[in-house]
C-alpha cells in the first residue's frame, strides 16, 4: 500500500500529513511496546513482594524518586532544545535497560531487586509517554489533533498488544534478560521514529520550537498545577482515574498472589490481562475517537467512558467476586487508553509550551505517582480494616462519578489567552 491509498484509509489532507502520521504512530507502537514487554514483570515482582501491601512502601520509593528527578527533568527543559532534551531521555532509559541483565546478575537479593525495578518501570513508562505526547502536540495543532489522534493512540495500543504476547510467548525461553533486550531494541526504534518526525513535521513552527530552549524556572510546572485553572482540573481528573485504576490493581494483585504461585505463570496471567485490555483500547480507537472528538468534544468525550465505568464498578461492588476485578480493569483501562487519554492529549494541543512541557510532565509523573501513593495507602489500610471486593467497587464508582462532573465542561477552562496558543 503507497501512501497515496493510505490517505483514503485515514483522515489526512496530504502526503506531508501521511508521514508524520505513520512515524508517529510507529514511535508510539515502539514505545508502548517496550513497555508492555517489562510491565509483566513488574507486576510479578510487586505480586510476589506482598501484593497490596506491599505497594505503599514500592509507591513511596517512586514518589520520592519522582521529587527528585523533577527539578533535573525541569532543568533539561528549560535549558535545552528539544532536539536535545528529548534524545537525552529515551537514551538514558536505553542504557538503564541494557543494564537490567548484569544489574540483576550482581543482586541476588529479591526484595532489593523488586523494588528497583518496580521503581525504575514506573518512572520509565510515565517521562517517555509524558514526553511523546508532549512532542505531538508540537507536531500536530488542534485541528489536526481531533483528526489524527485517534491513529496515533492506535499505533501505542498496537505495541501494547505486541508486548505481552512477546512476553506471553519468549518469557519461558528466553527468561527476563532476553525480554530486557527485547525492550531495549523497541526504545531505540521509537527514538529514531521521534528525530525523524522533528525533522519531517508538517508544521513549520514545529522546526523552529525544536531549536528553541523554553526557558524559565524549573518549577514553573510545580506552580502553573495550583495556580492554572485547567491544569489544576486535570490533576484533579488524573487522581480520579488513578483512584478507578488503583483500587482494581492492587485488589488484581492480592488475587494474583493468592491463585498462583509460579512466577512465570503469574507473569503470564498479568500479560493476559494487558491484552485483553489493550484490544478494548484498539476497538475504541478506531471506532469511537474520531467521532467523539469531532461531534462531541474533547470534555464529553472523557466523561462517557467515565459514565460506563460508574456501570461496571457497582456491578463489581454488587456481585463482590474477586475474579471480575480483572473483567472491570480490563473495561476501565480500556477506555480510559482507548477514549480519555486521546481526548485529554488533544486539550494540550491547545496550550503553550511551558504548560505542555512542564506543567503537564509535573502532573503526569509527580501528580500521578503522589496519587498512586495515597490510593495504595488507602487500600492497604482498608484491607486491614476488613474491607472486601464490594466495598471498593463502591469506592472506585465514586472517584469516576467524579471524573464525569470534573470532566463535563473541562474545555471552558481553556481561555482564549497565551494559555491557548500554540507558541
Amino acid at each position: 500500500m503507497n501512501l497515496d491509498s493510505l490517505r483514503t484509509l485515514v483522515p489526512t489532507k496530504n502526503r506531508q500529513e501521511v508521514i508524520a502520521l505513520l512515524l508517529a504512530a510507529v514511535c508510539f507502537f515502539c514505545v508502548l511496546a517496550s513497555y508492555y514487554v517489562v510491565r509483566p514483570i513488574r507486576e510479578q515482582f510487586a505480586s510476589a513482594a506482598g501484593g497490596s501491601q506491599a505497594l505503599p512502601l514500592l509507591y513511596s520509593l517512586v514518589f520520592g524518586t519522582m521529587l527528585l528527578l523533577t527539578p533535573l527533568y525541569g532543568a533539561l527543559v528549560s535549558r535545552f532544545s528539544r532536539r536535545i532534551f528529548v534524545p537525552l531521555i529515551y537514551a538514558f532509559f536505553v542504557l538503564c535497560l541494557l543494564g537490567m541483565g548484569p544489574f540483576f546478575r550482581i543482586s541476588t537479593d529479591l526484595a532489593l531487586n523488586a523494588k528497583v525495578f518496580y521503581v525504575w518501570v514506573s518512572i520509565f513508562n510515565l517521562f517517555v509517554v509524558s514526553v511523546f505526547w508532549s512532542c505531538m502536540a508540537d507536531v500536530f495543532d488542534p485541528e489536526q489533533s481531533k483528526r489524527l489522534y485517534g491513529f496515533v493512540a492506535l499505533g501505542g495500543t498496537s505495541g501494547a498488544i505486541v508486548g505481552p504476547l512477546l512476553t506471553k510467548e519468549f518469557v519461558l525461553s528466553v527468561g527476563l534478560n532476553g525480554l530486557y533486550l527485547i525492550a531495549t531494541a523497541f526504545l531505540a526504534v521509537a527514538l529514531i521514529c521521534l528525530l525523524t518526525l522533528f525533522a519531517r513535521a508538517p508544521s513549520a513552527k514545529s522546526h523552529q520550537v525544536a531549536e528553541t530552549a523554553l526557558g524559565g524556572s524549573v518549577w514553573e510546572g510545580a506552580i502553573a498545577t495550583f495556580s492554572n485553572p485547567f491544569v489544576r482540573r486535570m490533576a484533579l481528573l488524573l487522581l480520579c482515574a488513578d483512584g478507578v485504576a488503583t483500587i482494581l490493581y492492587s485488589n488484581l494483585s492480592d488475587y494474583a498472589k493468592t491463585s498462583f504461585t509460579d512466577p512465570a505463570v503469574k507473569t503470564e496471567f498479568f500479560a493476559t490481562v494487558d491484552l485483553w485490555a489493550n484490544c478494548t483500547q484498539i476497538a475504541l480507537q478506531v471506532l469511537a475517537v474520531r467521532w467523539l472528538l469531532s461531534k462531541v468534544g474533547a470534555g464529553r468525550a472523557m466523561a462517557w467512558p467515565n459514565i460506563f465505568n460508574v456501570f461496571v464498578l457497582l456491578g463489581i461492588a454488587i456481585y463482590a467476586d474477586a475474579a471480575l476485578i480483572a473483567v472491570g480493569l480490563i473495561i476501565t483501562r480500556g477506555g480510559g487508553y482507548g477514549l480519555v487519554n486521546p481526548a485529554r492529549e488533544s486539550l494540550f494541543t491547545r496550550v503553550s509550551r511551558d504548560i505542555r512541557f512542564k506543567a503537564k510532565a509535573f502532573v503526569d509523573t509527580v501528580v500521578w505517582r503522589g496519587g498512586d501513593l495515597m490510593m495504595v495507602t488507602m487500600v492497604a489500610a482498608l484491607v486491614n480494616l476488613g474491607a472486601g471486593v464490594g466495598t471498593f467497587g463502591i469506592i472506585a464508582a465514586c472517584f469516576a462519578l467524579t471524573a464525569v462532573a470534573l470532566s463535563w465542561n473541562v474545555e471552558q477552562l481553556l481561555p482564549d489567552g497565551n494559555l491557548t496558543q500554540k507558541t
